[in-house]
């Protein structure tokens, strides 16, 4: 999901006035180290929940090995029994937030924002209210789909970053400072 998203967000960190390669590269690297970064990338799953992934999971045998997981086959044939809540069919749509702290780089515009939003129109969210406080804005969407296979609940803790490879390119290091900054762009 890191990866994706990362390619996503590509067009907003530009890398120079002659798109190439090495351009796309850097602009890779720095969509990367931003969705890599916590205070400017958050991922939650909002379904199946915990308590979903619980009650519906069950042990089976997958290449000789007993491994846990949600089944996802023949969901219209099974029966709309409830557990945690939910059933089967409804355990399998598979929901995520992604939230993300664009920095504003409008010399006004960016001093006025956080003024108002760590103020007087204060979010509710911490994370969003962080964001403004660094001088940001969060974007956010959310995704519902229906998943294609079974869910193994094991590799849902996979949080592991996005791969620094741009398409067709090679491994680029992400080129900038820690702990956040304005990630390659603007500055």
């Amino acid at each position: 999901m890191r990866t994706g998203l990362a390619k996503g967000l590509m067009p907003l960190y530009p890398g120079g006035k002659n798109p190439g390669a090495a351009q796309t590269a850097t602009a890779y690297a720095a969509a990367v180290a931003a969705v890599d970064n916590p205070s400017q990338t958050d991922i939650q799953i909002l379904n199946p929940t915990p308590s979903v992934l619980k009650a519906w999971t069950t042990t089976v045998n997958k290449d000789g090995q007993s491994v846990s997981e949600v089944p996802n086959s023949r969901l219209i044939y099974t029966a709309n029994t409830s557990k945690a809540g939910e059933t089967l069919q409804t355990a399998n749509l598979y929901k995520a937030r992604i939230r993300f702290c664009y920095p504003l780089m409008v010399p006004f515009v960016n001093t006025a924002v956080k003024t108002l939003m760590t103020g007087p129109f204060k979010p509710a969210s911490a994370w969003d209210t962080a964001c403004y406080g660094r001088g940001g804005m969060p974007m956010a969407a959310t995704a519902t789909e229906l998943m294609q296979s079974a869910l193994y609940p094991q590799e849902l803790g996979n949080t592991a970053p996005a791969n620094p490879t741009p398409p067709g390119g090679t491994p680029t290091p992400p080129n900038n400072p820690p702990g956040g900054g304005t990630t390659g762009c603007g500055g």
